[in-house]
């Protein structure tokens, strides 16, 4: 730049440092008149039209700069500023993402990144709050299953923001808040278009809903705390929801204590909390004199012993303090804390500092994060302290031993204060607790595999399935996804109990059942040839299962070992392969095909080692079918109990096995196979009024079990 160019600018600027922004502006525009593209006089008059209020002046100034100088810091920050000043966050942020790659990294830059990250947030939060049933747009990461998921939230909405935004990366999304009035027709809205809606919070909101509404998608409810120690649960319509889902392992445990009824009737699951530790400034630090809170003050945080411990620090050394960042709940307890903060003499050791909207900041110059509780499900203010490097002291609530390293808690003020005191002290350490045991990408992994696991396949209040296509108005079946640690030997419990049915489903009968699974579809029927003498009877009484599914399906293959079976089929124009799925290679024109299923009916209580004929026909046929439906006779029947009563067992003479579906699912599983889900369903015979209501209120009694399982 010319010298006096140089000259001219400087002189602009001390007009501008005295206010006379008209003339400093003229001199800023007579540089650019000789040196149009000069960054420095764009930068300088840009400044003198914000303060003259011209605002699209100002900014064009600056983008103009910007683009003489990519570079160009002051421009830049300018800008940002300015666009915040009169509320265009959103061009705030564009002009951000623009031209930061290449702005030095500074501390300054990396402070406008974070400000505009947690002001987009927030605004990002008041549109979620504002508009129920926003959709959250179109899946940027889908993988191979994509679902549409709504979330259904009351007031308390701040657990739930991360969840929404992260699965909507991988599935359809949208999202009910009620801050201020709970909307039913709302609700049902979400169930009318999502495969799963989510409840957050066991609250009032499901109790209407789960009551009032007509169930037509799958439904979760993630359980916090509170709600375990409220009658809420007992108001519940529990076949309102297919999954319970828990934040920590002891409100699992508490609830099973509690409402042992309904614990034993919904499935269960627990997926910890979890935090996004890029959120949070890692800084390693040491032992210290500063104290944090964070959250409410009332009962449940027991500060009692929040002022014992503290009283008891600063009689030993007075430059301890509490930072205080929340509110009084209950004016009890306001009165207490500020009473016993004048007996102890602590009024210049405790510093309330309100709501605290930027945690992560406030935390800087902390060094422990005090929780007192006496009751806690898995508390964020813990794992965003620990995230940031921070020491948790945390009083041993109920659990809290599941939660937590045993260096973090204490049972009395004694202990308390060692804790403190102690010269152990390893950032780095509390971190990778949180990222080994909180990491919010396991959080949303897990809950993307618990939605993908619960079938849209889901059955309405009134007993209609949402999915006539898959079941054609059937319903009764189970989802047995929470069982896999035990299928697959991770877990063991000598006394087990499962939900292996649900009380006043519909009649169904396997014939039908399996004739509405393969409608229009390509399978294969192995063991399908039935008795020689008995085929041409049954095909009079349209009872041979074999001919049933072949005038339903889009193909029919049958499978079997049977030489005079299959004679008499092929005789009556059923095409049946002579195939032993053990020994035989399998069958040219079966390769020929890709199959929707394949059908095992009745066949699996004829065979000696059951594991190892599944594992075969997984190694051969994987690849060339997608599922196996399995049918067996049930352990469990209504008729095996009279028999018992009567000191008897009836049974076919060359079955080698009785099948429950735990039993059936672990053969299954050992085999290789993913159990999807089971059903019970009746086979063929009158029955009389009272068995038919018997059968509809336990299905658990009916004659089979009918299990699928993906290769």
């Amino acid at each position: 730049m010319r010298e006096d160019l140089k000259t001219r600018l400087l002189e602009g600027e001390d007009l501008f440092l005295k206010g006379a922004y008209p003339q400093a502006l003229q001199t800023f525009e007579a540089v650019l008149e000789e040196d149009p593209s000069n960054p420095y006089a764009l930068n300088d008059a840009g400044l003198a039209y914000a303060e003259l209020g011209q605002l699209d002046r100002a900014v064009e100034c600056f983008e103009r700069a910007l683009q003489a100088d990519p570079g160009h810091e002051n421009a830049f920050f300018n800008l940002i500023d300015q666009l915040l000043r009169y509320n265009q966050f959103d061009l705030a942020v564009e002009t951000f993402l623009r031209y930061q790659e290449a702005i030095p990294d500074s501390e300054q830059k990396r402070k406008y990144e974070k400000d505009l990250a947690r002001a987009a947030r927030k605004q990002w939060e008041a549109t979620l709050n504002a508009n129920p049933g926003i959709y959250l747009g179109e899946p940027t990461e889908p993988g191979e299953q994509v679902l549409k998921v709504a979330f259904v939230c009351g007031p308390h909405t701040k657990f739930i923001f991360d969840i929404e935004e992260r699965l909507a990366r991988r599935h359809h999304v949208r999202v009910y808040h009620f801050t201020q009035r709970l909307d039913l027709l709302k609700i049902q809205e979400a169930l009318d278009w999502a495969d799963v809606v989510w409840f957050e919070w066991c609250d009032q909101i499901l109790v209407e809903a789960s009551r009032h509404l007509e169930k037509r998608a799958a439904v979760v409810c993630r359980l916090h705390s509170y709600e375990v120690f409220s009658d809420l649960p007992q108001r519940v319509n529990w076949e309102f929801v297919d999954r319970l889902i828990f934040v920590a392992p002891h409100m699992q445990q508490l609830f099973e204590q509690y409402f042992p009824r309904i614990a034993y009737r919904v499935e269960k699951e627990v997926i910890p909390n979890g935090v996004d530790v890029n959120r949070f400034a890692f800084r390693e630090r040491g032992p210290g004199f500063n104290l944090a809170y964070v959250g409410y003050i009332n009962h449940k945080k027991n500060p009692s012993l929040l002022l014992q411990c503290l009283d008891r620090l600063v009689r030993e050394d007075s430059r301890y303090r509490l930072y205080v960042a929340g509110v009084h709940q209950e004016r009890r307890f306001e009165v207490y804390w500020n009473h016993m903060i004048q007996t102890l003499g602590l009024q210049d050791h405790v510093i309330m500092e309100g709501w605290v909207n930027d945690i992560d900041a406030w935390l800087e110059d902390k060094n422990f994060l005090i929780s007192t509780s006496v009751h806690e499900g898995c508390p964020y203010n813990v794992l965003e302290a620990a995230a940031c490097g921070i020491k948790p002291v945390v009083h041993h609530f109920h659990g809290a031993e599941k939660l937590f390293p045993e260096t973090w808690l204490f049972r009395n003020v004694e202990e308390f204060v060692n804790i403190v005191q102690s010269p152990d002290y390893d950032s780095r350490a509390y971190r990778n607790w949180i990222i080994d045991h909180f990491d919010q990408t396991d959080q949303i992994d897990a809950i993307d595999r618990l939605i993908a696991s619960i079938k849209p396949v889901s059955v309405s209040l009134s007993g209609r399935s949402s999915d006539s296509a898959a079941l054609h108005e059937r319903d009764g079946w189970i989802d047995p996804s929470t069982w896999q640690a035990y299928l697959k030997g991770e877990k063991f419990d000598n006394g087990l109990q499962l939900v292996i049915a649900h009380p006043d489903a519909p009649l169904v009968y396997r014939q039908e059942l399996l004739k509405d699974l393969v409608k229009g579809q390509a399978i294969l029927d192995v063991g399908c040839a039935d008795h020689a003498p008995l085929i041409e009877q049954k095909l009079q009484q349209g009872r041979w299962l074999h001919a049933e599914l072949a005038r339903v399906a889009r193909r029919c293959v049958g499978l079997d070992v049977d030489e005079e079976a299959i004679a008499v089929a092929q005789r009556l124009g059923y095409p049946i392969y002579r195939h032993n799925v053990l020994t035989d290679p399998v069958p040219d024109e079966v390769k020929a095909e890709h199959w929707d299923y394949m059908v095992l009916g009745e066949v699996l209580e004829h065979i000696d080692n059951p594991v190892a004929f599944l594992q075969q026909i997984h190694e051969k046929y994987r690849g060339l079918v997608d599922r196996l439906i399995l049918t067996v006779p049930n352990a469990l029947k209504w008729l095996n109990q009279q028999a018992a009563r009567q000191h008897l067992e009836i049974i076919n003479s060359d079955h080698r096995f009785w099948f429950t579906p735990y039993t059936l699912s672990k053969v299954v599983c050992e085999a290789g196979f993913e159990v999807e889900r089971f059903c019970f369903a009746q086979g063929p015979g009158s029955l009389d009024g009272r068995t038919i209501d018997l059968l509809q209120r336990y299905p658990a009694l009916r004659d089979h079990i009918v299990l699928i399982a993906a290769f």
